[in-house]
């Protein structure tokens, strides 16, 4: 099948192979991942077929299979078996089957010839046996283990640039894979944009791991590539900072990790020793952030190295070729020998040992033997033994004859002066130091094990009180949805207890059926008749909403006559006999007892005054409260059943008291009996509970001016809604709440009002210039929960957010009544502007918002057929216009006239045309019939091709302001021109990887602002090819 076949390095049959393909794990993933990691294998699988690696391709192939397989017996693709296959491709299938099968025979094939090979008997060649120089004969090998690793033909360092793995990873056919050694947590915030990334926790990683070890702190998504690192040219280790210097360090995870793979691991030979990315995931973050899932990363600061216990505890002898001999005399021999043997004492950890400087030769000892000192022809080499630990005394110094225990105290007096002068010349080494070295390094150990041990101590307290404080949180957490909760249930006794003030109030309202009516002339006052019957009930709740009274109620008491009322002997009584001012009327103040009633705590006051006349008759109810009995009157005696004794208190003081008290409680109107009583408007709850979760940055630069928080990825949202908050007619309506009266919670496609009222809490805060910037959280998780595309981390198109923005608003705040859906009737008898307005009328049927009329304006397409020319036309609604790009530089108008012009359908996009019954060749053509006030232009920047979305980077030239449109419209409504006052911009080589700004005009001082996240800053009128969404405003 291949001409070059890459050498066999996975398995060693096919059987084993086959084990390698196994997709179980997958299982339980989405069809949408699942559909993604099938059309990766099938790209890689394709790669490695044309680089003739047969193993691998063999293995991406039949996991492509087995995915689609899996993919087919889903339930999703059972409701919608063309768009899957569609996404499939019959083609790729067809293949992947064809490819699959060609290097299965191939395989077989070379397996079979493997296991022939290995069982052809051994032969003992004559150049592989060599003499050795004692006469015994020995087995040549042919190259040491370390040297039996798959060499690759391009030879690295055991480090690389940013630079290079750049141009490695994207430029050639390189198969690399990144071991990052940091976090879980720091790898999924961000990590370097490459499909073969793992990441190895160091907290897996202690020295002296293996493989089996390192293994447990491994993701199982990153499993599978973790398992075929054999089979990759090169193994790149990433740290946040990362040096080859560190792999000079035992205790370094990066140099404990190298040696796991490379040294320890015999099962899986690695091509190429694994080599450092020199200054590490920092340096790859600076240089190419365009290159990182999340380029908005903070970096941490570079930690400083600390002391290691490990290497206090390494020590080195001299080597023995540095110590010489000069070919002298006996006693200068002696002398050399003396000052030149030496040892090396603790090793620094921080600091490279340094070889003690020559010292002068010390003076001749008078020594009865001379010591036995061979001096090698080719290098003078001293004899001692290396396993012993050396003593502080030249070996030509201690007597022969001496037990080691009492070398020093039994030499020879004269050998004290050259024993002091000796141990002072040795660096580092002295008396008092070579009796507590060895108590040195045990205590500095101590020392060390007993920092570890309070470091340990304190991140435990600290993790406890990490805990404490994440229990309070949580207890507050469930006193506030519990005080939320009571909130809630007091609000909906409350409004029960207006609905029944409001049906008691209609009930009063109503006169009494077959009530007695008096005449005026037939009507004689007693002494105890009150020209006004009063019946007074007062209000539940002060807050009850006011009501203007009926406009005749003045009238009456013009016309009504005077009575005068005589005195009563048992107390004092204002002179009620005096004209009425026109200000205030003293005879219906109130005039409250002592005591009140139990009656009039529960039911709201009523003055009833009836007038007759002798065609008609008329009820007035006065707001002004009168005395207050609680008691029926008497109609019999035309007054009250009880008379007042004369015991009763002072009517008049207690008028005078009530008059000069500074505090009045307020007296509520009572409605109206044509008009139902309403209740008390205010946020709802959505809006309270979204109010109080807002979390930001107190020290707003200004209204309007106001960052929004990135949450993974999410600048797409954060772009469209500083456009959207700087449109001028939306902020307008939210901030006088007009929004309130518009809120539809019933609508069945709607989404109960939580994306006009979350909106709406985020436009408010933006505006009220306290922040300097907000998180949307609580905003995304709405979005996200409508459209679980945008509950993840990952970018998305802001074009795409924008759809999904308007259209919840739209619904949400919608104010036409549902009704069945009417098909429009056929327009073709009328003329284009009767049909464009009868269209418009049964859009507005089921469309009626601000996001209709802001928004929304209306196309006329028309398709005529090429055979008998019969001509079908109709109004479409659009909400934006969504231009395709060209390959070179243009302006808005080039577009729009490429846009109108007229297409042919032939061929699969043949029309259907009613008149011929039958399949037409016809031409189609699109115009603009009508714009909206507020147009937004989207430019198609991303285009599919194959299963990617690649960006076109044409610059396109727009008009900041003066943007006239009218030549383009077919109707003769003709729009004012346009100016300029926001646009979302995106930077970068693609969807996944690019990065959205905003650039919006403040109508507050019409200076233009750059939005990027949570910066805001000045900046001049956009223009260039990152432009992708246009607003503008007539």
């Amino acid at each position: 099948v291949m001409d070059f076949p890459r050498d066999l390095y996975i398995a060693k049959s096919l059987k084993e192979l086959n084990k390698h393909a196994n997709c179980d794990s997958d299982t339980g993933r989405s069809v949408k991942s699942q559909l993604t990691f099938a059309n990766k294998a099938f790209g890689e699988a394709e790669k490695a077929f044309k680089n003739f690696d047969e193993e691998r391709a063999y293995i991406l192939y039949m996991k492509y299979l087995d995915l689609v397989g899996k993919i087919r017996k889903s339930s999703e693709f059972k409701k919608d078996p063309k768009h899957y296959s569609l996404l499939l491709g019959k083609v790729s299938i067809d293949k992947a089957l064809t490819n699959a099968e060609k290097t299965s025979v191939s395989l077989k094939k070379r397996y079979n010839a493997l296991v022939n090979k290995s069982n052809e008997p051994k032969t003992k060649p004559e150049e592989n046996v060599k003499v050795k120089e004692n006469g015994a004969s020995e087995k040549k090998q042919d190259k040491p283990a370390a040297d039996m690793k798959v060499q690759d033909n391009e030879s690295y360092d055991n480090h690389i640039s940013c630079a290079k793995l750049y141009e490695m990873i994207r430029k050639t056919s390189k198969n690399v894979l990144i071991l990052d050694i940091r976090t879980a947590e720091d790898f999924q915030l961000s990590r370097i944009q490459h499909s073969n990334s793992v990441n190895v926790p160091k907290s897996a990683i202690k020295p002296g791991s293996v493989v089996s070890k390192i293994e447990l702190g491994i993701g199982p998504e990153h499993m599978e590539a973790w398992n075929a690192r054999d089979s990759v040219d090169i193994v790149v280790l990433v740290d946040w900072w990362a040096s080859v210097e560190r792999l000079e360090d035992k205790g370094d995870p990066l140099r404990s990790l190298k040696d796991a793979i490379w040294k320890w691991n015999q099962n899986k030979i690695l091509r190429h020793e694994p080599i450092v990315l020199e200054g590490g995931f920092a340096d790859w973050l600076e240089f190419y952030p365009q290159f990182t899932t999340n380029p908005r990363v903070k970096v941490p600061k570079q930690e400083v190295k600390t002391l290691n216990v490990n290497s206090l505890l390494e020590f080195s002898y001299k080597p023995v070729e540095e110590i010489v001999v000069p070919p002298k005399s006996a006693s200068t021999d002696t002398s050399t020998v003396k000052t030149n043997l030496g040892i090396t004492g603790v090793k620094p950890p921080t600091q490279s040992y340094i070889t003690p400087s020559p010292i002068k030769p010390l003076p001749k000892p008078d020594v009865t033997s001379k010591p036995n000192i061979q001096v090698s022809s080719k290098k003078p080499v001293p004899g001692f033994d290396r396993s012993k630990k050396p003593s502080l005394l030249p070996l030509n110094l201690q007597p022969p004859d001496l037990k080691p225990e009492n070398k020093i105290q039994e030499v020879e007096p004269k050998l004290e002066p050259a024993i002091k002068e000796t141990t002072k010349s040795l660096p580092g080494i002295s008396e008092s130091n070579s009796k507590l070295f060895e108590e040195d390094s045990l205590l500095i150990e101590y020392e060390n094990r007993i920092s570890l041990m309070k470091k340990q101590k304190e991140e435990r307290e600290s993790a406890i009180a990490e805990i404490e404080k994440k229990k309070k949180v949580a207890e507050l957490q469930a006193q506030e949805k519990k005080m939320k909760e009571e909130a809630i249930e007091a609000e909906k006794r409350k409004a029960k207890a207006e609905h029944q003030l409001a049906i008691t109030m209609r009930g009063l309202m109503k006169p009494k059926a077959g009530a007695p009516v008096e005449s005026e002339h037939s009507k004689t006052p007693s002494t105890d008749e009150k020209p006004n019957d009063s019946i007074h009930i007062e209000p539940i709740y002060a807050e009850v909403k006011k009501v203007n009274i009926a406009k005749d109620t003045s009238v009456v008491r013009e016309n009504k006559p005077k009575v005068v009322r005589p005195d009563r002997p048992t107390a004092e009584k204002p002179d009620v006999t005096k004209p009425k001012d026109s200000g205030t009327s003293e005879a219906i103040k109130s005039i409250p007892t002592q005591i009140k009633p139990k009656l009039s705590q529960s039911t709201p006051e009523i003055t009833k005054t009836t007038e007759l006349s002798d065609t008609t008759s008329k009820i007035i109810y006065s707001t002004k409260p009168t005395l207050s009995t609680g008691l029926k009157p008497n109609s019999d005696k035309q007054g009250f059943a009880l008379k007042r004794s004369s015991s009763s208190p002072n009517i008049a003081k207690l008028v005078d008291q009530e008059l000069n008290t500074p505090t009045v409680p307020a007296i509520p109107n009572i409605p109206s009996r044509n008009q139902k009583p309403s209740l008390r408007t205010g946020p709802s709850e959505l809006v309270t509970a979204l109010t109080h979760s807002l979390r930001g940055v107190y020290g707003g630069k200004g209204r309007g001016l106001c960052g929004l928080r990135n949450l993974g990825n999410s600048c797409y949202m954060n772009s469209v809604l500083q456009c959207m908050f700087n449109m001028t007619q939306l902020a307008e309506y939210i901030l006088s709440n007009s929004y309130t009266r518009d809120l539809n919670r019933v609508n069945a496609i709607g989404h109960g009002g939580k994306v006009a009222e979350s909106f709406s809490v985020l436009l408010r805060a933006v505006w009220s210039s306290k922040y300097e910037f907000i998180v949307p959280s609580d905003f995304k998780y709405i979005i996200g929960n409508i459209n679980p595309i945008f509950a993840g981390l990952t970018q998305e198109d802001s074009q795409e957010f924008l759809m999904l923005l308007l259209d919840g608003l739209h619904e949400d705040l919608n104010k036409a009544s549902p009704s069945e859906y009417k098909e429009e009737p056929d327009n073709d008898a009328l003329d284009d502007d009767e049909a464009a307005k009868l269209a418009w009328k049964y859009h507005k049927r089921r469309n009626e918002s601000i996001i209709v009329e802001l928004l929304k304006g209306q196309f006329k397409a028309t398709v005529k057929c090429l055979h008998c020319g019969k001509v079908s036309r109709k109004f479409d609604p659009f909400m934006f216009l969504s231009l395709p790009l060209p390959q070179k530089s243009s302006s808005v108008y080039d577009i729009l006239n490429s846009f109108q012009k007229v297409e042919k359908m032939t061929g699969s996009d043949r029309w259907h045309c009613p008149s011929c019954k039958t399949l037409r060749d016809a031409v189609r053509s699109i115009v603009i019939w009508k714009l909206p006030p507020v147009l937004i232009i989207h430019f198609k920047r991303f285009v599919h091709t194959g299963r990617w979305r690649d960006k076109i980077h044409t610059n396109i030239s727009y008009p900041i302001s003066q943007l006239d449109l009218n030549r383009f419209i077919s109707s003769s409504q003709k729009r004012p021109k346009y100016d300029l006052f926001a646009v979302s911009h995106h930077q970068g080589a693609g969807l996944d990887s690019g990065h959205y700004t905003a650039s919006c005009k403040s109508v507050l001082d019409n200076n233009w602002y750059k939005f990027d996240d949570t910066e805001v800053m000045r900046t001049s009128a956009p223009q260039g090819p990152t432009a992708s969404i246009l607003f503008y405003c007539s």
